[in-house]
């Protein structure tokens, strides 16, 4: 997640110098997959059916907007 957040700071802008004279503008994607990945590894392992997590989940943000 924290690499995820330092992808997100550097996509905008928002980091130090040298961090951005570093930046490699194709690992956002990576690490948006990176943590959907191991989101999912630690749902499987914690028992968690994400599947009705999301429709749940969805339901909720959808009943927001109506």
């Amino acid at each position: 997640m924290g690499e995820l957040c330092d992808e997100i700071l550097a996509h905008n802008s928002m980091q130090r110098k040298q961090k951005l004279d570093n930046h490699n503008k194709d690992n956002l994607s990576e690490e948006f997959a990176d943590v959907i990945i191991t989101t999912l590894l630690l749902a499987k392992a914690m028992n968690v059916d994400i599947e009705k997590a999301l429709e749940r989940k969805i339901e909720k943000v959808n009943k927001r907007y109506e």
